[in-house]
């Protein structure tokens, strides 16, 4: 399993029914909680069995772009991030990995809050290898996702 997908499913094992990806839909705030965005992740990893190994970056970044691009790596698919100019480049679970690992390395001096968890506000497009990085990190840490 891929290094996203399967911390996704992990989460989902130990706290299904915390709330983890939370936008609005005009003036309501919605959200799926652990459980539930597995779930999805891997009914829809079933569409891309045999499918393309590279699957473009969401853009923008919705949940169901986020689902989506999670399946296509339950999947095996390798992710598109822009490089320099009009180049791209594509990152494996070991680069996702490293990205998220550099995240870390910066936020770890703050430390997790007090008696909670962090909270990610995110909205740039994954082909930003910057937003790709914190969106991996957050992932691998259990934070919630705020699009």
């Amino acid at each position: 399993m891929a290094i996203l997908p399967g911390a996704l499913l992990r989460h989902a094992a130990e706290r299904p029914e915390v709330p983890w990806l939370f936008w609005a839909e005009g003036w309501d705030w919605r959200w799926l909680s652990w459980g539930e965005a597995a779930r999805r992740v891997m009914a829809e990893a079933d569409t891309f069995a045999g499918g393309p190994p590279l699957v473009p970056s969401p853009d923008p970044l919705t949940p169901a772009a986020l689902i989506t691009d999670l399946a296509s790596q339950a999947a095996g698919a390798v992710v598109r991030v822009r490089g320099s100019g009009d180049e791209w480049q594509e990152w494996g679970a070991e680069d996702l990995g490293a990205a998220a690992d550099a995240v870390a390395r910066e936020v770890a001096p703050a430390g997790p809050p007090a008696g909670g968890r962090e909270i990610l506000v995110a909205g740039r497009p994954l082909a930003e290898p910057a937003e790709r990085a914190v969106v991996a990190w957050a992932i691998l840490q259990g934070a919630a996702l705020l699009l």
